[in-house]
């Protein structure tokens, strides 16, 4: 087993341009023997990175190296089939825009095989979600568990085929996160055509990395709606308010990082992100192509008539109470003629996961569109 550490150099856009150390006999061992020295130099990082998720994610641990000049160091696993492995990643700013990433293996020990980790199994339909960082698996009721334990769970070590991976960040792994904005998830990594960009809010209960990932980042992570599209779920931290978080930075950036049709941006939000959806849509109508505040407090504003709108709520809401919203539902219909609404009759606080489920709301809002940015 390879033990030396490993070191590449990226450039200022994230290119590597160096490597020392077994890299190729680390590529070996992890049945890539096809990521050579010489096949990887010149290629962004990102190429070799799992899920569009990890990638917005590590994209602003880099960034933030490099605008602050601070060594960041990064706990992380990179197991093999047979082999747990726990190792160390150091990302150090060298000047000029370059970054030095050292790779360090710290503890491996032999286990139980797990098929599902092999890249060359044959895979099913259905699909775990594995944690990039650390690699534990999802499993529901149960937490997260180690890839042994999750296959004995699954019933996987009596079946020929596997299941496809998904990868996300736990609970236990949310620090690697501290101080990233958003996450950004596609469904498509090299659209020909620009994509529309949905904005998704969370609710204030859900502030931490993984509890925020509700419908809208699920659906996308499996393309469930068989459209291409960008989503962008930006993070209210703990202890902190929408109003405390820069979303026309945050779409600035992620405009000029990802090609998105500038006519087709929506915004959604749950809960406390509702609220946020229709405060921002309120002071930026000519941004909106459509906007779908869910369970949110919701006032009356001067710019309400001046986008699509659908307002999902419950009628038995002990949030936000159908009455404290009614007279705002009220005025939106006479000022509004692209206003909808539904009202579930037996619907509490969390009606989001009934409305983001039906297809009729992502099919009316990918149909509409807001006029040209002026030049």
């Amino acid at each position: 087993m390879t033990t030396r550490p490993i070191t590449y150099t990226l450039d200022a856009r994230d290119t590597i341009i160096d490597i020392e150390g077994s890299w190729d006999a680390f590529a070996r061992e992890n049945q890539a023997p096809q990521l050579q020295i010489d096949t990887v130099l010149g290629r962004p990082i990102f190429e070799f990175f799992a899920g569009s998720e990890t990638r917005s994610l590590y994209r602003q641990i880099l960034d933030r190296a490099r605008q602050t000049g601070n060594t960041v160091e990064i706990p992380f696993r990179c197991d093999a089939p047979d082999v747990m492995r726990r190792m160390q990643l150091s990302i150090v700013p060298v000047g000029g825009g370059r970054l030095r990433v050292r790779s360090t293996l710290l503890e491996q020990q032999p286990r139980i095989r797990v098929d599902f980790l092999d890249r060359r199994a044959q895979r099913s339909e259905t699909t775990v979600l594995i944690c990039s960082v650390c690699r534990r698996v999802a499993a529901p009721s149960n937490g997260w568990l180690e890839p042994d334990e999750a296959a004995r769970r699954f019933g996987l070590f009596d079946t020929d085929r596997q299941p496809a991976i998904s990868e996300r960040i736990c609970p236990s792994c949310e620090h690697i996160q501290a101080g990233c904005r958003y996450l950004v998830t596609l469904t498509n990594q090299a659209p020909e055509q620009p994509l529309p960009l949905v904005v998704f809010l969370h609710g204030g209960a859900q502030s931490s990395w993984l509890l925020r990932l509700h419908a809208p980042p699920r659906i996308t992570e499996h393309n469930a709606l068989n459209r291409d599209y960008a989503l962008v779920s930006p993070v209210c931290p703990s202890g902190s308010s929408w109003h405390d978080v820069d979303l026309e930075s945050i779409l600035a950036e992620v405009m000029a990082r990802y090609p998105i049709d500038p006519t087709r941006i929506y915004f959604t939000g749950i809960s406390a992100g509702a609220t946020a959806v229709w405060n921002w849509a309120s002071t930026k109508p000519d941004r909106m192509a459509a906007v779908v505040p869910i369970a949110g407090m919701l006032s009356p504003n001067p710019n309400m008539g001046r986008f699509p709108v659908w307002i999902f709520h419950g009628r038995n809401d002990p949030v936000v109470p159908l009455p404290f919203i009614s007279g705002l539902l009220s005025r939106l219909r006479q000022v509004n003629p692209r206003a909808q609404t539904m009202i579930y009759d037996d619907g509490g606080h969390d009606v989001w996961s009934r409305a983001y489920a039906d297809d009729a709301l992502w099919s009316w809002m990918f149909q509409q569109s807001a006029p040209p940015p002026a030049s």
